[in-house]
């Protein structure tokens, strides 16, 4: 078969640092064995550093049923690098995989009895949090920061001036 399988999984909000990200997760079992629970353990590359680290972990082992299931929110790290980076969604019918494709412990090659693997191309936002010293409110998180980078990474439709600047912790770039 060749078509895109990558269906299972949706973003409901936007990725934004410090913020809590929700998605929908929809699972087939087509087992005929209702009672069978699956497990979902998932991955952000949060860094951009090309691997899915531990501290990438959103999900470990979260129990998922046949159907749409109500996942809990997540909490994007508020250092989080923004632009494009990947997610790994992993169900199986045990739960606790690592993700490059095993059970801690049994290596990558270890054969899975079950479930299935999505990836996905995923958006961390910018934020353009000002450039006023921290003690106005600059940085953190009760701060005054806003999205700013769309989809097409142009500039945002309403805007003072006719540019956007993005920052990493809202003081003045050098």
């Amino acid at each position: 078969l060749d078509f895109d399988d990558e269906d299972g999984v949706t973003f409901t909000s936007p990725l934004v640092p410090g913020q809590m990200a929700y998605i929908d997760v929809s699972v087939t079992n087509s087992t005929f064995a209702p009672a069978l629970n699956g497990f979902l353990d998932a991955w952000i590359d949060f860094d951009h550093n090309g691997v899915f680290d531990l501290s990438d972990q959103i999900f470990l082992g979260v129990p998922v049923f046949d159907g749409p299931n109500p996942i809990p929110p997540f909490l994007v790290p508020i250092d989080a690098v923004s632009g494009d980076t990947y997610a790994r969604f992993r169900l199986s019918s045990q739960g606790g995989l690592d993700s490059t494709g095993g059970y801690p412990g049994a290596g990558p090659s270890a054969p899975l009895p079950d479930g299935e693997v999505e990836d996905y191309l995923v958006e961390i936002t910018s934020l353009d949090f000002g450039d006023a010293p921290d003690s106005y409110g600059t940085t953190g998180p009760s701060s005054a920061y806003h999205m700013i980078i769309t989809d097409d990474q142009s500039v945002p439709e309403l805007c003072l001036g006719v540019a956007v600047d993005s920052d990493v912790d809202g003081q003045p770039s050098p």
